[in-house]
């Protein structure tokens, strides 16, 4: 993983190595191992809020019918419950509707840094 996320393995390796893992099933030491990858190579950005709600996209994206979840957020946020989504502008091989489309086409900011997200978050 550390050789994917520092750009060391080619697509086809990436790609061999991610369906590798997908179709023999990770062991939970081999998860443990990514995810400290991963840490390792991003950066840790804390809200200044107790709770925060975590909505995700799904990164297969099959639906093409508009979801309402990214509607979700402003409900929260209206209860006084912080939340995020987080997601992609678009997933092959389906290409359906994701939250990014949907908010920037509601004119959300979709673009922001972790420190930026990490404000907007804090700002009730």
């Amino acid at each position: 993983m550390r050789l994917v996320l520092e750009g060391l393995a080619d697509p086809v390796q990436a790609a061999m190595f991610l369906i590798g893992l997908r179709m023999m099933r990770e062991t939970d030491d081999e998860y443990k191992r990514i995810l400290q990858d991963i840490r390792n190579k991003t950066k840790t950005v804390v809200a200044d809020v107790d709770e925060l709600v975590d909505i995700a996209d799904p990164y297969n994206v099959y639906g093409r019918s508009l979801p309402s979840s990214p509607c979700l957020p402003v409900l929260f946020a209206e209860s006084g419950v912080p939340a995020v989504s987080h997601e992609v502008e678009t997933v092959g091989p389906k290409f359906g509707v994701t939250h990014h489309q949907i908010l920037q086409a509601a004119g959300v900011s979709v673009e922001l840094t972790g420190e930026e997200a990490g404000k907007q978050i804090s700002n009730p």
